[in-house]
């Protein structure tokens, strides 16, 4: 098969091996982007290679720099309505100073050439690492729907190293959906599972600390010795591109200005566990969690709206940030926490935002249900057998006890059957994670997954190898 590889970086994780075991297997390696320096491109000669932070900012690849590809019609700006808006919004992240003009020049200069390069070298799949979120490869992924050529895509579910594989985000793993359809009559046994979900199901059903391991990473990463680390780094970069007085400004202004942390502090209210109340902690922006995952819930002020006009008298919607959002992003406002931002939250119709460092799992579990786009703090109320209504596709949306939520209309519907005992069962979720065991497999996707991993790159890329082939033979 001719196959394109997006985003494909990292040789220190096997990535590079998995492009060589496929082409060995047959397939045709047509074009990667990727950090070339990963890479040995005389191993692969008749390939396209294309520097991805070129790609990011609409640069051609360099073996096309004099191809002339046609603008996009109507009828293909039309079928690509919902990336626009969703690519638009994502931009927020690498082009963030950008107008709304420059953005639409960029995205409309992304799918001019990607159409091109389509329409010439006909690719048969597309094989992405993760779920696509650095703008160009979300813009490829859109346009390989539209032209029907098939994706594969991987996600980290964050239970040891397992990943799981699948076609469409939208859609999930439909291997852990056939499982899951293929033992609805059996009762499992928590004996039945593998170590690492056991361990998993009895550490959320504990009075453990389950903070996830990622949250970890980042937290040491932003405290202490790495954290002065990373700040001094800045300073040193700052001195040699000569942008330190702009950030001595800066830092001296944020000194007497007001910032997100002290907005959140003048709004919040301290919870009160004998109310009846849905739990809603923040997702950490931006990241992919909630765009693209999250569509057009990627505006969480939304998702708020739609929960607060879905609420019955007498029930609140709590809301926590997500604890490392200042943390990584500082307190400055910026594009996803503009000013003005938690006062917006704070001031819809029973919604309290709560103090960040209240206990999110003492929020889980005396909450009716919890509401997320795709967070971890949905798997783990599920797996605590409380509902979860997701306004996303999260790895985990075929477990039993979630309620995907479009709208108000579905968002009360849900509330509703919740209000009459409505939850999830200890059967359900053993029966879920049954079929997470058999249809999910121990991989990694980047150092954070590398970290947890027993495994070595070398196995790495035969685990990744073996499970991009069985998709593309499907």
């Amino acid at each position: 098969m001719k196959l394109f590889f997006i985003n494909w970086a990292r040789k220190d994780l096997g990535f590079t091996k998995v492009v060589k075991n496929l082409k060995k297997d047959g397939h045709e390696i047509v074009y990667w982007t990727s950090f070339l320096k990963e890479i040995d491109q005389k191993d692969f000669p008749e390939t396209i290679f294309h520097e991805h932070l070129d790609a990011l900012e609409g640069i051609p690849a360099p073996a096309l720099l004099n191809e002339v590809f046609d603008p996009p019609g109507e009828n293909l700006l039309h079928d690509m309505l919902e990336a626009e808006s969703i690519v638009m919004t994502m931009m927020n992240k690498h082009f963030e100073n950008k107008t709304v003009t420059e953005r639409k020049y960029l995205y409309l200069n992304y799918i001019r050439y990607w159409n091109g390069v389509f329409k010439k070298y006909q690719p048969e799949a597309i094989i992405f690492p993760t779920i696509p979120h650095a703008v160009y490869d979300y813009l490829i992924y859109s346009l390989a729907k539209v032209h029907k050529i098939k994706t594969i895509l991987m996600e980290p579910i964050w239970i040891s190293d397992r990943v799981v594989i699948m076609n469409d985000f939208k859609n999930g793993s439909e291997a852990v959906s056939a499982e899951l359809k293929r033992h609805l009559d059996r009762q499992i046994l928590l004996g039945e599972l593998s170590e690492d979900l056991q361990k998993e199901y009895k550490l959320q059903n504990s009075k453990e600390d389950a903070t996830p391991i990622w949250h970890i990473y980042i937290k040491n990463k932003y405290s202490g010795y790495k954290f002065l680390k990373l700040k001094m780094q800045i300073v040193l970069k700052s001195i040699v591109n000569f942008t330190i007085l702009r950030r001595l400004q800066s830092f001296l202004w944020k000194q007497f200005d007001s910032t997100i942390k002290k907005e959140y502090e003048r709004v919040q209210q301290k919870p009160d566990f004998s109310k009846k109340f849905i739990y809603f902690p923040l997702h950490y922006q931006p990241e992919r969690n909630s765009s693209p995952q999250g569509g057009v819930f990627v505006d969480q002020i939304l998702m708020a709206e739609t929960l607060s006009a879905s609420l019955s008298d007498g029930r609140f919607l709590y809301i926590k940030e997500h604890p490392v959002q200042w943390l990584v992003r500082g307190l400055a406002y910026f594009s996803y926490r503009f000013r003005g931002y938690y006062e917006a939250l704070a001031g819809l119709k029973n919604v309290k935002l709560v103090p960040i460092k209240t206990d999110t799992y003492e929020l889980t579990n005396n909450s009716q249900a919890v509401a997320t786009i795709t967070g971890t703090a949905g798997w783990e109320a599920l797996v605590r057998k409380k509902p979860v209504l997701a306004f996303g596709y999260p790895w985990y949306q075929h477990c039993p006890g979630l309620f995907r939520i479009n709208g108000v209309d579905s968002c009360r519907e849900a509330l509703q059957k919740i209000a009459k005992g409505f939850s999830a069962s200890t059967d359900d979720v053993l029966r879920y994670l049954y079929a997470l065991d058999r249809a999910s497999f121990h991989a990694y996707i980047d150092l954070d997954g590398k970290k947890v991993s027993q495994l070595n790159s070398e196995q790495n890329a035969i685990n990744l190898t073996r499970e991009i082939s069985k998709i593309l033979k499907a």
